[in-house]
């Protein structure tokens, strides 16, 4: 899950029908990257859907998250991609990573 489009992830899974990549990303038109993720971006290959999304996370979800995508019940490798807000990125990724790990 990246907020900014993860389009360097995206880059790396795109066309893998074995991976399933998620981009949950904010409107271009207020977050950054603001030039990719357009509701007119075309779909290519395998990819499907509106990449247009409208969320915001608080520090108490990041656990809920990793115990969600635990249960799931599949292989899982979390990527980290860019750097924002800083001052909370490394308790938000450990809070996903020790919320999976745990179940």
């Amino acid at each position: 899950m990246d907020c900014h489009h993860g389009n360097g992830t995206q880059s790396i899974f795109y066309e893998r029908p074995e991976v399933l990549l998620v981009s949950l990303h904010g409107d271009p038109h207020t977050e950054y990257p603001f030039y990719l993720g357009m509701p007119t971006d075309p779909a290519q290959g395998l990819a499907r859907g509106d990449p247009i999304s409208t969320f915001t996370l608080q520090a108490v979800d990041f656990p809920r998250l990793g115990a969600r995508l635990k249960r799931l019940g599949c292989s899982a490798i979390f990527v980290l991609e860019g750097a924002y807000a800083v001052s909370e990125l490394g308790s938000n990724a450990a809070n996903v990573a020790d919320a999976f790990e745990q179940g």
